[in-house]
């Protein structure tokens, strides 16, 4: 029988849940340097961190095997370093979240993040989102490397997050919001809202610029009008140098080719064929 943590406590994951949706709700700042009392949080963490894997080794030995079953190309000493690194940035963001209103340099320590039972329970929650979402991930079909960022930013997602936002936007394809999700994970539905928006404004700007040029301009870039505008100028130009190429391959070279080099290589490859 495995020895299993206690992770049937489910009042502990759901108050958990709400502190990142509140961390959310109230833009806690994660950038910047730990000040003294983070310092000697993250040290008392990693000596409650250090308790629970004597008490549960056999556990976790468990679940790592079926990590790494399921993400065949990630290894242990990657999975525990992105493990560590987000479970730390989760409590950087309690410790923030409870002392959002003072000004930094002047934080006080909050005595709730003294209590050795809490930073426990703290890190049985983002254990378990942690364990979790790469599950979700393996169902969804990402790929490993997208599966241990998603994990990771445990501190932010819940670990059925995709699932529920592909349900509330059906119209989106998945490939966007697992993009949209790992590349801006402070506020990820309210990034596709203005992406929403501003698609509609680009089809109705550019109708003859395909959606999927659109989608990449929204996606990746903070102009995406300067964007479609030099990718335009591209194709047009390409056009004048090569007009025996199909405009679909020019289209394509215009857009996924910053290297002139290599852009080239790559229409003269399709004119050769």
């Amino acid at each position: 029988m495995e020895n299993k943590p206690d992770f049937s406590i489910r009042r502990l994951i759901i108050k958990s849940r709400h502190s990142k949706e509140e961390s959310r709700e109230k833009k806690v700042i994660l950038k910047g340097s730990s000040d003294e009392n983070l310092v000697e949080i993250e040290g008392d963490a990693e000596l409650v961190l250090k308790e629970l894997m004597e008490e549960n080794s056999e556990w976790i030995e468990i679940q790592k095997k079926r990590i790494l079953a399921d993400f065949s190309s990630l290894n242990e000493e990657k999975v525990v370093k992105v493990y560590n690194q987000g479970l730390l940035i989760f409590l950087k963001q309690q410790y923030r979240l409870f002392t959002n209103d003072q000004k930094s340099g002047q934080r006080i320590f909050p005595s709730i993040m003294k209590s050795r039972d809490y930073l426990r329970q703290q890190i049985i929650a983002y254990t378990f989102d942690f364990i979790q979402s790469l599950k979700a991930s393996k169902k969804e079909g990402l790929t490993p490397d997208q599966a241990l960022k998603l994990a990771y930013l445990s501190y932010r997602h819940d670990p059925d997050v995709l699932k529920k936002l592909s349900a509330k936007y059906p119209k989106i394809e998945k490939w966007i919001l697992k993009q949209i999700l790992l590349q801006h994970p402070s506020d990820s539905e309210q990034f596709i809202i203005d992406y929403l928006k501003t698609v509609d404004e680009l089809i109705i700007k550019y109708p003859e610029v395909d959606l999927g040029v659109i989608h990449q301009a929204t996606l990746g870039y903070f102009d995406p009008v300067t964007f479609i505008e030099n990718y335009l100028k591209e194709v047009e130009r390409l056009l004048g140098i090569y007009p025996k190429v199909h405009k679909s391959v020019l289209k394509y070279a215009a857009l996924y080719f910053s290297d002139p080099e290599k852009e080239q290589q790559f229409i003269l490859k399709h004119l050769k064929e």
